[in-house]
């Protein structure tokens, strides 16, 4: 879905494409997946009235270089299991 970006540049930011395959990062991307969810639409139109895109691209900016930190709170464990 992503043929125009190099490999490394795809997995250093997460990606939404739309069914018209515009590749959405970071800030424009968060907004747009609020603005498709039907309880987080109004959080979207927040966002997007006080042009947040800027702030949002900082936060993930943050969350990516903590990202190993945050890992070592989450416990490696097997995933739960669905009864048969």
């Amino acid at each position: 879905m992503l043929p125009h970006l190099p490999p490394d540049e795809r997995s250093d930011h997460w990606h939404l494409v739309t069914p018209q395959l515009d590749d959405l990062t970071r800030g424009k991307g968060l907004i747009a997946l609020l603005g498709e969810l039907t309880r987080t639409r109004w959080l979207s139109r927040v966002l997007s009235w006080l042009r947040a895109e800027r702030l949002l691209d900082g936060f993930d900016s943050v969350l990516r270089r903590i990202k190993g930190k945050l890992g070592r709170l989450v416990p490696n464990v097997e995933g739960l299991r669905r009864y048969p």
